[in-house]
């Protein structure tokens, strides 16, 4: 499952801490979920592979889901 957001107007979105800017226009959508299955294990290995660590994880117990928050290795300290 996915979810997206819809720009109703153009617009410029600025991440100051992140020096990055981006444009958006009318009628254009941000994806801002994505909702998969993986084993943590296979998830973990599947980012660390690709450059990335966990900064936090938010897991349930019953039923089982989880929301992890993924940060670039070497990224402290650029807001990540």
């Amino acid at each position: 499952m996915e979810s997206h957001v819809l720009a109703l107007e153009g617009q410029c979105i600025k991440l100051r801490e992140l020096d990055f800017s981006v444009d958006i226009r009318r009628g254009e959508t941000i994806r801002t979920e994505i909702m998969r299955k993986f084993p943590k294990g296979g998830l973990e290995e599947l980012f660390r592979r690709r450059g990335f660590e966990i900064a936090g994880q938010w897991c349930s117990q019953d039923p089982a889901y989880g929301v992890f928050l993924f940060r670039r290795v070497g990224a402290a300290g650029r807001g990540a």
